[in-house]
C-alpha cells in the first residue's frame, strides 16, 4: 500500500475513534423538554408525574433495545454505535432531569428504583463498550453487551411497573426473564 493509502486508513481510524470519544458527536439530538408536574393533590401529582414519565421510560427502553440489537449483530460500525449511545444518553438525561425537578411520589418509587438500576447498567455498558473499542478489546465489548442486556431488561421492568401503578396494582420487580422487553 502506498503512503497515501496508509494516510487514508489512519485518517479514517482517527475519525472513528474521535466519534466514539467525543461527547455529543455524531447523531446528536436536541434534549427533551420536561413537562412540569402540578402539585394540586397527591393523586393528581402522582398521575401527572406518571404521565410525564411514561413516554420517557418507553423511549429509554426502546433506545436500550436498539443498543442491544447492535450488540447482537456484533456491529463494529462506530458511527452507528455512537449515534445509538447518544440517543440512549439523551433519553436517560431527560428522565434524570424530570426526577431532579421534584421528588417522585411514593407510589412510583418501585418503578423509579428499577429505572435507576437500568440507567446505571446502560451507562456502564456504554462506557465499557467505548473503552473496549478504543483498545480493540473484543472481550470487553462482549461484556458491555451483556451489561446492556441487563440494563434494557431493568428499563422494561421499570416501564411495566409504572404502567401497573397507573392501573392501581401494587407490583414489585421480579427477576428478569430471558429476552425480556423485546
Amino acid at each position: 500500500m502506498t503512503r497515501w493509502g496508509w494516510l487514508g486508513v489512519m485518517a479514517l481510524t482517527a475519525l472513528a475513534i474521535l466519534s466514539v470519544l467525543t461527547p455529543g458527536g455524531v447523531g446528536r439530538q436536541a434534549p427533551l423538554r420536561v413537562t412540569p408536574v402540578a402539585a394540586a393533590g397527591r393523586a393528581t401529582a402522582e398521575t401527572g408525574y406518571r404521565k410525564a414519565l411514561a413516554p420517557r421510560f418507553e423511549r429509554a427502553a426502546l433506545d436500550a433495545d436498539a443498543l442491544v440489537e447492535i450488540g447482537e449483530r456484533r456491529s463494529r460500525n462506530l458511527l452507528e454505535i455512537r449515534a445509538a449511545q447518544n440517543r440512549m444518553s439523551n433519553s436517560l438525561a431527560a428522565i434524570d432531569l424530570l426526577l431532579a425537578n421534584g421528588p417522585p411520589p411514593k407510589g412510583l418509587q418501585t418503578s423509579i428504583s428499577g429505572y435507576r438500576e437500568g440507567a446505571e447498567a446502560m451507562r456502564e455498558a456504554m462506557t465499557e463498550a467505548q473503552a473496549g473499542f478504543v483498545r480493540l478489546d473484543w472481550d470487553r465489548v462482549a461484556a458491555a453487551y451483556e451489561r446492556a442486556e441487563t440494563g434494557a431488561a431493568a428499563l422494561h421492568r421499570a416501564e411495566r411497573l409504572l404502567a401497573s401503578a397507573a392501573a392501581g396494582a401494587s407490583a414489585t420487580p421480579g427477576p428478569p426473564t430471558s429476552g425480556e422487553g423485546r
